[in-house]
């Protein structure tokens, strides 16, 4: 399934971007979900609004939009976190799924992946801050998946050394 797009209108973005680091992250991780059609997993319905309703969309013509491939993009700092940030969460849902679909309890979901039970409710509540990717690979790899990287080349060239600026000059 195609990843959908985010859309940030008006300062939503920018206050999502003061949030603490580990907020920050927890919401990135809830969004990712939805972003792959997947229902968020911690949050609240809004049954009075609708079925399914996790988010009130107001149409305004103007505030301000803009849209980004991934929420990861939108909220990291650098381009070199937000990937880390989508690896981890791509393997964070598997996980997730894996548990869900073998119908595993949270300790034996422990046993399995060669984690405590607590371990396992942070990784089914989204708590992304409290997983590195190589923890989280180590679960997939104790699970019998096969996780593979797919680096893409760059599209436009990088600067040559002769062109870079000197860091200090005198």
């Amino acid at each position: 399934m195609p990843i959908k797009g985010v859309d940030f209108r008006d300062s939503s973005l920018a206050d999502l971007r003061l949030f603490p680091v580990a907020a920050k992250r927890d919401v990135g991780y809830q969004l990712d979900r939805v972003q792959r059609g997947l229902e968020p997993t911690d949050s609240k319905s809004m049954r009075t609004v609708g079925k399914s309703v996790y988010e009130i969309r107001v149409e305004e013509p103007s505030m301000k939009t803009k849209v980004f491939v991934s929420v990861w993009d939108a909220i990291e700092d650098s381009p070199q976190t937000a990937v880390s940030m989508k690896v981890r969460s791509a393997v964070m849902i598997e996980l997730s799924e894996y548990i869900e679909t073998h119908g595993l309890t949270q300790a034996q979901a422990a046993d399995v992946l060669g984690v405590t039970q607590p371990r396992i409710s942070d990784l089914m509540r989204g708590k992304i801050n409290l997983f590195s990717l190589d923890m989280l690979l180590n679960m997939a790899s104790a699970a019998g998946m096969s996780p593979v990287l797919k680096i893409s080349k760059p599209r436009a060239p990088l600067p040559t050394a002769a062109k870079k600026r000197p860091l200090v000059t005198v």
